[in-house]
């Protein structure tokens, strides 16, 4: 920093008076300005969530204050960096910093330390290996040509609490000033929103981008689910697939016995039969074999010479005009392997990240399930043929006793057999036990000790309000009760009993306001009555936050156990109660039964005619969360295939004919 011009913002003791005044006159004139611009920051930061727009803003609101030339914002994601917002450079000198390695190991210098530099102490440093290994287009013992220089004059790191967002670097100043210690906490302070901004707007664009996908499976879902037609189903899996997961080619393949065949493609004009050629069909039929999940590229295969499989995905992805990363997933249930989807991608990568493999595999499950019900769809008519080859074969007197053996033998079986029941309606899971931390006093919110989807043990502080305004005030009241302490000695020692008896009045009324302000401190502590989990998003945004007495500060919540409403029609109801057994399937497990009781039956119906029933759900692995979606059954006395059947019939005669 330059220690001159810093000293220079402060009168001199030769200055005149006029000269003193003048200098107070412009140091005020500057704090205020640099007040105006911490006010437009927190106006753009409540503006706008869009990233972009707001490292473009927050640039402009920094760099004119301190009189920057030029200057820009870079992000790091991993070992990448780009460029969110830039003022006074041109396109191409934009382009150059991120193509300038020697430039990038500076980025990457100043986030690794996680401090400020300037020009000069990052030209001192370029010799030492801080700045030569750093970013990740060093060369590790390669010492560097000539040592970095940097483009601009001070570098910011974009901090928060796990990690550096990204840097500000800003240009020389216009007045060809170097820049002051004053300037540095300034661009350091604004800094340090900069970095909050961009993480929650990038945490809002995460969320946003994960309920699109989310809306795009259950669009999948209501699709699939909609019709029993097999080759309709593969067709939409085939070609809505891209909208969960960018990729080159989809491919569902249905598997008999040991055989596979191609039956469905996102391939513009695709033919059963000119599949049964497709190059694919070989990975296909190993990974049916093998019952194995696929998920790799070209790169990996080079490089580990024992993977499963090698010998067969390799040629293809090696082929010309044939895909660099391939995925393929078993569509299986209890039965067995149904078929299998396939994802081609043209980047020499693993098609499916971490979080791209949790939606596909909904998918997969939700495609296995839909096959499943289609094949079984199919077999149905089978059941006529089968009576029809039976008429053909039996001769004229075998024909005339068939059908009324046929009949009595279903009458028979139709009043003795018993056919379990259920009720069953769409289910949506909630904690059985959500718990509201409040408030218990009035305070501004100084700490939050965890996050969303945290465990919390029965106890825990979870959040602590501020509370020096309590602890100031407790010394004040401690120091006076230590006073009227001293006073009531002093009169007892001389004898002067009125004296003595209004200090200790005293002493009892401070007493009782200290243990009054102990428990206001205590109540500045949010605590977790249970064992539980946080359920409210983005809890940590909440610090700085003013709540009233009452307010509540997060949603807990014991998820042990979870609760599901399903409507019974008023006709099931009278053999619905409390203790009935209930059974419920999600669309994330759906080869997975839960089981349940039912704990409540609402006393009015709605407008449906249905009663409103709440089954609490056994979830001790803590597989379940909130939200999730599926079927649930509430199981009823089992009757007989014909009175099943008939009684639709048997209640409308009871209620017309008084039965």
């Amino acid at each position: 920093m330059n220690d001159d011009q810093d000293s220079g913002s402060t009168p001199k003791p030769d200055d005149t008076a006029g000269q003193q005044i003048s200098r107070l006159y412009e140091q005020l004139s500057r704090y205020a300005a640099r007040l105006m611009v911490v006010h437009e920051a927190g106006r753009i930061l409540r503006s706008t969530t869009d990233r972009e727009e707001l490292a473009r803003e927050l640039l402009k609101a920094i760099a004119e204050p301190l009189f920057a030339s030029s200057g820009c914002v870079a992000r790091f994601d991993g070992d990448e960096l780009s460029i969110l917002a830039a003022q006074g450079l041109s396109e191409a000198e934009v382009e150059k910093l991120v193509a300038t390695s020697t430039e990038a190991a500076v980025w990457f210098a100043v986030a690794d330390g996680r401090q400020a530099r300037t020009k000069k102490e990052l030209q001192a440093l370029a010799a030492s290996p801080e700045l030569e290994n750093a970013g990740p287009s060093a060369t590790p013992g390669k010492e560097a040509a000539t040592p970095p220089e940097p483009e601009f004059d001070l570098y910011v790191p974009l901090c928060t609490e796990d990690r550096v967002q990204g840097v500000l670097a800003l240009g020389p100043r216009v007045d060809a000033q170097a820049y002051t210690s004053e300037d540095l906490d300034f661009a350091v302070s604004l800094a340090s929103h900069l970095a909050l901004a961009v993480d929650h707007a990038g945490l809002l664009e995460e969320k946003a981008r994960r309920i699109e996908q989310l809306s795009v499976l259950l669009r999948i879902s209501k699709e699939i689910t909609s019709t029993l037609d097999l080759d309709r189903v593969l067709a939409t899996i085939a070609h809505m697939t891209s909208m969960v997961i960018p990729n080159r080619r989809t491919v569902v393949a249905l598997a008999t016995g040991a055989s596979v065949e191609i039956r469905a493609s996102s391939q513009a004009g695709f033919d059963v039969k000119a599949a049964r050629s497709d190059p694919l069909l070989g990975a296909l039929r190993w990974a049916h074999a093998a019952k194995q999940r696929v998920n790799t590229c070209h790169r990996e295969l080079q490089v580990v010479l024992q993977a499963d499989g090698r010998d067969v995905l390799l040629p293809l992805l090696e082929s010309e005009g044939g895909p660099r990363g391939l995925a393929i997933l078993p569509l299986e249930d209890d039965e067995g392997i149904l078929g299998l989807l396939s994802i081609e991608a043209d980047e020499d990568e693993q098609p499916l990240s971490q979080e791209a493999d949790e939606l596909v595999t909904i998918l997969a499950n939700q495609t296995t399930v839909a096959i499943r019900n289609a094949e079984l769809y199919q077999r149905v008519p089978m059941v006529g043929s089968l009576f029809g080859k039976s008429r053909t074969r039996t001769g004229t007197r075998a024909r005339r006793w068939l059908w009324p053996g046929i009949t009595a033998v279903a009458l028979g079986m139709g009043f003795l057999v018993p056919l379990p029941a259920w009720v069953s309606g769409d289910a949506s899971l909630r904690p059985a036990q959500p718990i509201a931390v409040r408030a218990a006093t009035a305070g501004v919110v100084d700490e939050v000790l965890v996050k969303e989807g945290q465990a919390v043990p029965a106890g825990a502080v979870v959040g602590r309000l501020r509370r020096d305004e309590l602890v100031v005030e407790r010394e004040q009241v401690l120091a006076a009760l230590q006073q009227a302490r001293a006073k009531a000695a002093g009169a007892r020692g001389s004898g002067n009993l009125t004296t003595y008896s209004v200090q200790q009045t005293e002493q009892q009324r401070l007493h009782e306001e200290i243990q009054f302000l102990d428990r206001e401190l205590q109540r500045t502590e949010l605590v977790a009555p249970v064992d539980s989990v946080v359920l409210t998003p983005w809890v940590e945004l909440r610090a700085g936050e003013r709540l009233e007495k009452g307010d509540t500060f997060l949603e807990l919540a014991d998820l042990t156990h979870m609760e599901v409403e399903i409507d019974v029609p008023e006709e099931e109801i009278g053999v619905v109660t409390p203790g009935t057994s209930a059974r419920l399937k999600v669309h994330a497990y759906p080869r997975r039964t839960f089981h349940g009781k039912v704990v409540t039956i609402a006393p009015l119906a709605d407008e449906g005619r249905t009663f409103r029933v709440t089954v609490l759900i056994d979830n001790h692995d803590a597989a379940l969360r909130p939200g999730m979606t599926g079927r649930a059954h509430v199981d009823i006395p089992s009757r007989p295939v014909l009175l099943t059947l008939l009684r639709p019939l048997l209640r409308w005669a009871r209620l017309k004919l008084w039965i």
